[in-house]
């Protein structure tokens, strides 16, 4: 199974293989464009595989960059359907929890940098799988749920998106990570399966809170 992020600045992709699982990554510059097919080709050759040979591909579907979640879904989509296998979408915020290390499970309050004072966030128990324990939001960060804040065990995110906002009520433990494309096999449970011939829908959040 092959597994891409293109989620945020960063992107990797990973191939779980005969109990392995192989990752390339870049974090730079370049756009997701121009590295993301180099980066599964690495991938590929390192498996000593073909795209005929996987068995699904999954992609985290957002929130987070929209640019990156399109590229990343576009991707996914032609090289399952070029090997005629399904696609799983995953949420990003899944993927950033599953970056906590440990069989304990733990509740992590996951964020994405929205911009315009906002972020995106989840909120995750993390153990031996990854359960979702509340749908992911876009929000103020004052704004966040209480409940969340009040339960959580850690926070994740790159850069801590806007903690100092509400530090005060944050949880004590955070680190600041991002997505990995590794971490989607952690999160297969909460995939969306489908033909990649159908289409592929992303979850910006801010669309869906723009509805009326």
């Amino acid at each position: 199974m092959l597994a891409i992020d293109t989620s945020t600045p960063a992107c990797s992709v990973a191939l779980k293989i005969e109990g392995r699982i192989l990752g390339a990554a870049h974090d730079g510059p370049l756009r997701h464009s121009r590295v993301i097919l180099a980066l599964v080709d690495r991938c590929l050759r390192e498996g000593a595989i073909t795209t005929r040979d996987l068995g699904a591909v999954t992609f985290t579907a957002g929130p987070g960059a929209f640019t990156g979640l399109r590229v990343g879904a576009a991707v996914a989509g032609a090289l399952a359907a070029g090997a005629g296998i399904a696609v799983g979408g995953v949420s990003s915020l899944a993927v950033l929890a599953a970056g906590v290390s440990g069989e304990k499970e733990r509740k992590v309050l996951a964020l994405l940098d929205a911009r315009m004072g906002q972020c995106y966030a989840g909120f995750y128990a993390v153990g031996k799988t990854v359960r979702a324990l509340d749908d992911d939001r876009l929000s103020a960060p004052q704004e966040l749920p209480f409940a969340w804040l009040n339960a959580a065990d850690m926070a994740v995110g790159p850069g801590l998106v806007h903690r100092e906002r509400f530090a005060a009520r944050a949880p004590g433990e955070a680190a600041d990570i991002l997505p990995d494309a590794r971490n989607l096999f952690r999160c297969l449970s909460l995939a969306s399966w489908q033909s990649a011939l159908a289409p592929i829908e992303l979850r910006y959040l801010r669309d869906e809170v723009a509805r009326p």
